[in-house]
C-alpha cells in the first residue's frame, strides 16, 4: 500500500530527468518503489541522514513531507524500535521530498542531494535484505548500468556524427537568412538548400532507431532531443524558406507604368503561408527547448538557431500578410481611395506638424491615381451646432483645436487612428467622397518620396530641390524665399502636385529599396499610413506604419508623452529644440509610482532677419518669440509643476485614456526654459514595469532619457537597457510611438 502512494505521489511530481513525458514517469515510479522498499529494510541511522539530507533542500509542501520523514525517523531511533512499515513511510516521504528540491547553489545541485539520500537509503537497504533479494537487487542494477552505458555511447556516436552537419546547418541559414535580406535569391537559394541538405543528415542521424537508446539515460537525453528537434525543424522551415528564395522573386512585380502586377503577388501565397506555418512549427518546437542540462555549445547554437528561426518568421510573416491584404488595398477588389496629408512640424501639432497640403489618391487594380491637390482652406467646413456636436466622439484635445473650421489642425491628436477617423469624416462632408485610409507624411517622407521621382523643379523659383535639400527647403527655405505667404503655399500646392503625378506613374522600387528608403521616415515618426478597413490594419501595425498610440487600459503600464503645439501661430519652430528626462521611482510589490518629468525648451530662433511669417506672434512679444503649449500626457495625477523653479498653473484635460497636463511657455530668441512636472500614481503590482512612449516628430529631433528605480529586486538586463546598481536608464526615441518593459527579479 506504501509503495502504491509513493507512486502515485511521483505521478504529480515535475522533475524531468529525461524530459520525456511517460519516461520520466516511469524513472520517478521507479525511484518513489525502490526508496519505498529500501526504507523498509534500511538502519535506522540511515532513515535520520536521508531525512535530513532532503529537508534541508526543500521548501513548502516538500519541506513538510522532509521534516516528516525526520520526525518518524527521529521518533524510530528515540524508542529504540525497527519497524518495516514506518520505515516505508518515511522512505516514500523522502522520495517525495527529493523529487520537489529547490536548491539553486548550482546546476545539478538537486540531483546530488537526492543521489545521496538515495544512496544512504539504499546502501543501508540492501545490507540488510536477504542473499536472495540482494542477488536480485545486483542483477537489476547491472541491467540498469548496461543500458545506461549502451544509451550514453549510442547518444555520443550519434552526436559526434549529427554535430558537424548542425553546425554547418544553422551556418547555412545565418547566410541565407542574410542573403535573403539582400535580396541576392540566388545566393540565399544556394545557402537554403545547403542548410536543408546538412540538417536533414543530422536529423536522420540523430533520429536513428540505435541513437534513441540515448533517451534513457539523464541530462544525455535532453541534449540529444534539441539535437533531434533543431536537425529536423531546420530542414522542414529551410525547405519552406528555400521556396521563398527560388520561387518569391519581388522584381516581378514591378511594371513600367507604376502599376503593381497583382496576379504575381497573388502567386506568391502558396509559398510564403508554406514558409509561415513551417516558421510556426520551429518556433514551437525550439521554444520548448529550455533544458539547464543543455551543453554550452549546443545552447549558443540553439539560441542562435532561435534568433534566425524569429527574425526570418517575422519576415517571412510579414511578407505573407501583404500578399493577403496589399492586393485589395492596390483596388483589386474594387477601388479604393486614400488621403493624404501633408504634414509641417515648422507650426507643430500634435501629430507632428500643421497641414499645409492634402492629396486624394485613387488605387485600382494595382495602379494608383492623382484625383486632387489642394490646401487645407479648401476643405473648410461650417461650424454649426449640429457639426459641432458631430465631433463629441473626438477628444476634447483635438475637438477645441476647431478642426471643421481650420483643416490645418486635423493633425491635433497623436493617435494616427483618431487623425484619420477625423479627416475621414470631414473630408467625406466637404467632398462627398468616401476615403478607405490615411497617409500621413511630414517633409522628411516627401524628401523620401523624391528619390524616387528623382528633383523637382521649384515653382517660382530658380531651383530645384531633392531628397537631399526637400525637408530644409520644406522647413525653412519656403519662408523666406518667396514674396509672399500666399505665393509660397502656390508653389508648394504645384510642388506637391508634381510630385505625386510623377509618383503614381513611375517603376516603383521592389519591397526591399522601398523598405530601406522609408524605414527611417517610419521609425522616426514621419510617415504613418491607417486604413479604415479594419483587415488591413494587421498588416500596418506589423510594418509599425499605422501610428496608433498602443495605450494601456486601466492601469496596464505608465503613459509618457510630450506634445509641443505652436501657439504663436507662425513657423518658428523649425528653431525649437527640446529634450526630456524622465525620472520614475517604482515598487513592483504595490505598484506605487513617483515620476519626474522635466522638459527643456531651447529657442534657437534669431530676433531679426526673417518674415513675421517665422519669427513673429499675434500676443504681441517681441520677434522671434516662440510661444508654445507643452502639454504632458500620462496617465498619473499632477502634484506640482514649474517653470524654471517656480511653480506655474497647468491646464488639465482627460483625453479618454491619458490626462494632458499643459504649460504655455514664451520662450524669447535664444532662451533655454525648463518645466518640471511632478506626478504621483499607480501600475498593477508587476515585476516588469510597461511605460508607453508617445512620440512627436519636430524638426529637430530631440532626446527621451527614462530613468527607472525600482524600490525592490534587481533589474534584468536587456536589449536597449543600461542597468546600474540603482536601476535601469533607457533612451527613446522622441519622435514615433514606442514601448518600454523592464523587469525586476525579487
Amino acid at each position: 500500500m506504501i509503495v502504491a502512494l509513493a507512486v502515485v505521489a511521483a505521478a504529480f511530481a515535475s522533475c524531468a530527468p529525461t524530459e520525456i513525458a511517460w519516461l520520466d514517469l516511469l524513472y520517478r515510479s521507479a525511484f518513489a518503489a525502490i526508496l519505498t522498499l529500501a526504507g523498509s529494510r534500511a538502519r535506522r541511522w540511515s532513515l535520520v541522514v536521508a531525512s535530513v539530507v532532503v529537508s534541508v533542500g526543500s521548501l513548502g509542501p516538500a519541506l513538510l513531507a522532509g521534516l516528516a520523514a525526520l520526525v518518524l525517523a527521529v521518533f524510530l531511533v528515540g524508542r529504540n524500535r525497527r519497524d518495516r512499515v514506518w520505515g516505508a513511510a518515511i522512505g516514500a516521504l523522502v522520495s517525495v521530498a527529493s523529487m520537489h528540491l529547490t536548491l539553486e547553489f548550482f546546476l545539478g545541485d538537486t540531483a546530488v542531494l537526492a543521489a545521496i539520500a538515495a544512496v544512504v537509503l539504499c546502501w543501508s537497504g540492501f545490507r540488510n535484505t536477504s542473499s536472495r533479494f540482494r542477488r536480485v537487487w545486483r542483477l537489476a542494477a547491472a541491467g540498469a548500468l548496461v543500458l545506461l552505458v549502451a544509451g550514453t555511447v549510442a547518444a555520443g556516436v550519434a552526436a559526434a556524427l549529427a554535430s558537424s552537419p548542425l553546425l554547418d546547418g544553422v551556418e547555412a541559414i545565418r547566410d541565407g537568412v542574410s542573403a535573403l535580406e539582400s535580396a541576392d535569391r540566388s545566393a540565399a537559394t544556394a545557402s537554403l538548400s545547403e542548410a536543408n541538405r546538412r540538417l536533414e543528415s543530422a536529423a536522420a542521424r540523430t533520429g536513428a532507431f540505435w541513437a534513441q537508446l540515448g533517451h534513457l539515460v539523464p541530462v544525455v537525453s535532453q541534449n540529444l532531443t534539441v539535437m533531434q528537434r533543431v536537425s529536423s525543424s531546420g530542414a522542414a522551415l529551410t525547405s519552406a524558406a528555400r521556396d521563398i528564395a527560388a520561387k518569391v522573386d519581388y522584381e516581378r512585380l514591378r511594371l513600367p507604368d507604376g502599376r503593381v502586377d497583382l496576379d504575381v503577388l497573388t502567386s506568391f501565397r502558396g509559398p510564403l503561408f508554406g514558409a509561415v506555418e513551417a516558421l510556426d512549427r520551429a518556433k514551437a518546437e525550439v521554444g520548448g527547448l529550455d533544458s539547464r542540462w543543455q551543453l554550452g555549445l549546443l545552447d549558443e547554437r540553439l539560441d542562435e538557431f532561435d534568433r534566425k528561426v524569429t527574425q526570418l518568421h517575422r519576415q517571412t510573416a510579414i511578407a505573407a500578410l501583404a500578399v493577403d491584404r496589399v492586393p485589395a488595398m492596390l483596388g483589386a477588389r474594387g477601388e479604393r481611395r486614400y488621403l493624404v496629408l501633408m504634414g509641417n512640424p515648422a507650426e507643430a501639432r500634435d501629430l507632428g506638424g500643421h497641414l499645409g497640403n492634402w492629396a486624394e489618391l485613387d488605387a485600382v487594380d494595382g495602379q494608383l491615381r492623382l484625383e486632387a491637390v489642394g490646401s487645407p482652406g479648401e476643405l473648410t467646413l461650417p461650424s454649426d451646432e449640429a457639426s459641432l456636436a458631430s465631433l463629441d466622439p473626438y477628444p476634447p484635445s483635438l475637438s477645441e483645436m476647431k478642426p471643421l473650421t481650420f483643416p490645418q489642425n486635423w493633425g491635433s491628436s497623436p493617435d494616427m487612428a483618431e487623425v484619420a477617423r477625423l479627416s475621414a469624416d470631414l473630408y467625406q462632408r466637404k467632398t462627398g467622397r468616401r476615403i478607405d485610409g490615411v497617409l500621413y507624411a511630414d517633409p522628411t517622407a516627401f524628401a523620401d518620396f523624391l528619390a524616387i521621382t528623382g528633383p523637382i523643379q521649384v515653382p517660382g523659383l530658380d531651383r530645384t530641390i531633392s531628397q537631399k535639400d526637400a525637408a530644409e527647403f520644406l522647413t525653412a527655405t519656403q519662408f523666406v524665399a518667396f514674396p509672399t505667404e500666399s505665393a509660397a503655399n502656390t508653389a508648394v500646392t504645384e510642388l506637391v502636385r508634381e510630385m505625386f503625378s510623377r509618383l503614381t506613374s513611375a517603376q516603383l522600387p521592389g519591397p526591399k529599396e522601398l523598405a530601406e528608403l522609408f524605414r527611417p521616415a517610419v521609425l522616426r515618426g514621419s510617415l504613418k499610413l491607417y486604413s479604415l478597413v479594419k483587415a488591413d490594419q494587421k498588416l500596418l501595425a506589423a510594418m509599425g506604419i499605422d501610428g496608433v498610440l498602443p495605450l494601456p487600459a486601466g492601469g496596464d503600464g505608465d503613459v509618457i508623452g510630450v506634445i509641443n503645439r505652436n501657439a504663436n501661430p507662425s513657423k518658428i519652430d523649425t528653431f525649437l529644440h527640446r529634450t526630456t528626462d524622465v525620472e520614475v521611482r517604482w515598487d513592483p510589490s504595490t505598484g506605487e509610482v513617483s515620476e519626474q518629468v522635466t522638459v527643456t525648451l531651447r529657442n534657437a530662433a534669431p530676433a531679426t532677419g526673417l518674415p513675421n511669417l517665422v519669427i513673429g506672434n499675434l500676443a504681441g512679444l517681441p520677434l522671434g518669440t516662440n510661444l508654445t503649449d507643452v502639454a504632458l500626457l500620462t496617465s498619473f495625477e499632477l502634484t506640482e509643476a514649474t517653470l524654471d523653479g517656480e511653480p506655474v498653473a497647468t491646464r488639465p484635460v482627460f483625453d479618454g485614456r491619458y490626462w494632458r497636463d499643459t504649460v504655455r511657455v514664451a520662450l524669447a530668441a535664444g532662451e533655454t526654459r525648463t518645466i518640471r512636472y511632478s506626478l504621483e500614481g499607480a501600475v498593477a503590482p508587476s515585476d516588469t514595469y510597461v511605460a508607453f512612449i508617445v512620440g512627436q516628430p519636430l524638426v529637430n529631433e530631440g532626446a527621451m532619457t527614462i530613468r527607472i528605480r525600482p524600490t525592490k529586486g534587481s533589474v534584468v538586463g536587456g536589449r536597449g537597457l543600461t542597468v546600474d546598481p540603482s536601476g535601469v536608464t533607457v533612451r527613446a526615441r522622441d519622435g514615433a510611438n514606442s514601448e518600454i518593459r523592464v523587469r525586476v527579479r525579487r
